[in-house]
């Protein structure tokens, strides 16, 4: 990260104190991390440190930290099998809430499930693992996203962890499966170190493909679904050159029953 970067953050955070007051908490995506570590420091913010950030940064640490804990790594392109990721509400160091997504791709769609039981895909044994790389590479308070790939004997090949909440995608399916506004809820731990459990009512799914694939298909069996199937439909929109398909209940089957219908239309 550039001095360029942390000073712009500083001074973004010297507005708003002029305008609303000093704020007790500096959130951010992945590629502002170690600015807004350094920010914090300066300005006596509690929160992740510069030097817990660039840990993370770190490729070669990253690396040797889950060796050591007896994990897998490779690069997410070099590995084949169920593509996973693991997301992880830390409390002063201390899991408070994890969630966990399983990914496909059907040709052109792109599909990811976030199922209402807790141990698929990510049983005890990767969570306690994850877990712990997290707490060893210092990971404090906030929300981190572990990617991962089981492959077809069962093994696990860790292929990042991140101090940062996942893509917005998958934060829209935590909302969704656990009726929760996930955004305030990281907030709300980031600033007032308090995260209740959320309990997970359904699973939900999301189905992303290309703008203008199989579009006549796809709104048929989306009138179908909602007849047959009710509110399980939650949205469907266009944007940003693709089309995304959101759908909700409370069995994991019935989500992936919506998903592969809408999937077979493309």
């Amino acid at each position: 990260m550039s001095l360029k970067q942390t000073s712009d953050v500083l001074e973004a955070v010297e507005r708003a104190t002029a305008l609303i007051g000093r704020p007790e908490a500096l959130l951010g995506t992945a590629d502002v991390q170690v600015a807004l570590a350094e920010a914090r420091e300066a300005l006596r913010i509690r929160g992740m440190r510069p030097e817990a950030a660039r840990r993370f940064l770190d490729t070669a640490h990253v690396t040797r930290t889950l060796q050591e804990l007896g994990l897998t790594v490779a690069p997410a392109g070099e590995i084949e099998g169920q593509q996973c990721s693991l997301e992880v509400m830390s409390i002063g160091g201390v899991p408070a809430w994890f969630a966990a997504t399983r990914r496909n791709a059907n040709g052109a769609a792109r599909m990811i499930v976030l199922p209402r039981e807790i141990d698929d895909p990510a049983g005890a044994d990767v969570r306690q693992k994850g877990f712990a790389a997290l707490r060893t590479l210092g990971m404090d308070t906030g929300l981190s996203t572990i990617t991962w790939t089981r492959r077809a004997d069962g093994s696990v090949v860790i292929s990042g962890v991140a101090p940062n909440p996942p893509d917005a995608d998958v934060v829209t399916l935590m909302g969704l499966a656990h009726k929760a506004d996930m955004y305030r809820a990281w907030a709300n731990g980031v600033v007032n170190g308090l995260f209740a459990p959320i309990p997970r009512p359904f699973a939900s799914g999301a189905l992303f493909f290309p703008a203008g694939n199989g579009n006549a298909d796809i709104s048929a069996r989306l009138e179908r679904m909602r007849r047959e199937m009710g509110d399980i439909l939650v949205e469907a929109r266009g944007e940003a050159g693709r089309t995304s398909i959101f759908v909700r209940h409370a069995k994991t089957s019935a989500v992936e029953h919506a998903l592969g219908e809408l999937a077979a239309a493309i």
